[in-house]
């Protein structure tokens, strides 16, 4: 006859706070993004290393891959302050930002400005 420890027959209790469990991952998008950036630079080193390694291991391989890693790591960091601060200008601001000088010349230059003939390759150069 089996016996039933009382840790069975009790009713369940709560699980231990596990940080995954109890807030969604991509609560905090800053540190969710973060995670996943420190994640995806590892592999990418951990992939190309092991690469490395099965060509023949030598510190001329492996020495730029880590360079690669810690530069790619820095220029998301230096891209993550950019666009923060892009984020937080104002959109009046950011209208001459984001309107490339080629847009603005293609617009001026356009048929479509009927006061004026098409300019020629040489008069368009001077714009």
């Amino acid at each position: 006859m089996a016996s039933h420890s009382p840790a069975a027959t009790s009713p369940a209790s709560p699980p231990a706070s596990d940080p995954l469990s109890v807030r969604p991952f991509f609560e905090n998008k800053a540190r969710a993004f973060w995670t996943l950036q420190a994640a995806g630079w590892s592999g990418y080193l951990v992939l190309r290393s092991v690469v490395g390694i099965s060509n023949g291991f030598s510190l001329e391989k492996i020495i730029p891959v880590i360079i690669e890693a810690i530069l790619g790591y820095c220029i998301t960091l230096l891209l993550s302050t950019l666009y923060g601060y892009y984020r937080r200008i104002p959109r009046s601001a950011t209208t001459g930002i984001a309107c490339p000088p080629g847009v603005i010349r293609s617009f001026r230059n356009s048929p479509l400005r009927a006061n004026r003939p098409i300019a020629s390759a040489r008069e368009s150069a001077r714009w």
